[in-house]
């Protein structure tokens, strides 16, 4: 889970960033989804001799792809609400997520335990019921098992694993197809702050940064024509 763990840190706080500096939020849920459902599809791959380092990678690649869309999908609720709504929106965003988390869990769940179930059956049926039938599994019980009958669960551990990930890549589809009707709606901070750097006259240089006689002028107002010309002599 490090590896998981460590690239939605990093795609949290770079997108962030990023957003705050160019103001624009799209293309990183677009990108998120496509991550995600690319890694998921990765991780449908993994076989018993898959190396560990390989499955952090692909665990690495599902963090990246999450960070880049959790977090900024809540920027776009709230930045879409109005701001005395802003508490009551980002509420529902989180309650909505803990929600789909957890049937995604149930979901996921469920699909694996019916295909570890169905692969057991294969199993001589004293070493499937040591197993209680594919659920509540420890690793102490799998290295109890003799080398071929433990090669045996490994595979059908990993077919039934297969599955789920091919399930998650679908759902990240559709996460990406909703993804690009996703409207670009400038964030209020960024348009408040760009908004101040114009003058109310339409102008855009700050007088701070004017010429020295452009603010002697503003200062003494218009000078008659006579009083211009003996200036500029």
């Amino acid at each position: 889970m490090l590896p998981l763990i460590s690239g939605l840190l990093a795609a949290s706080v770079a997108s962030g960033r990023i957003i705050t500096r160019i103001g624009r939020y799209r293309a990183f849920p677009i990108a998120g989804t496509a991550v995600t459902g690319l890694s998921m599809f990765l991780l449908s791959r993994l076989q018993v001799d898959t190396p560990p380092w390989l499955a952090s990678a692909f665990m690495l690649v599902l963090g990246v792809g999450l960070g880049l869309t959790m977090q900024v999908i809540v920027l776009v609720v709230q930045n879409d609400a109005p701001r005395r709504d802003v508490g009551v929106a980002t509420s529902s965003a989180t309650f909505l997520r803990s929600m789909g988390g957890s049937l995604g869990v149930a979901l996921f769940g469920a699909i694996f335990a019916s295909r570890l179930d169905a692969k057991l059956t294969a199993l001589p049926a004293a070493v499937s019921s040591k197993l209680s039938r594919g659920i509540n599994v420890n690793p102490a019980q799998v290295h109890a098992l003799p080398a071929p009958l433990r090669h045996d669960f490994l595979l059908a551990f990993a077919d039934a694993l297969s599955p789920v990930f091919l399930v998650g890549t679908g759902l990240a589809a559709l996460a990406f197809l909703l993804a690009l009707l996703l409207r670009e709606i400038p964030l209020k901070d960024i348009a408040r702050r760009r908004r101040a750097r114009y003058r109310p006259g339409g102008g855009r240089r700050d007088a701070s940064r004017a010429s020295p006689r452009l603010a002697l002028r503003r200062v003494r107002g218009p000078q008659p024509a006579a009083a211009r010309a003996t200036v500029r002599g």
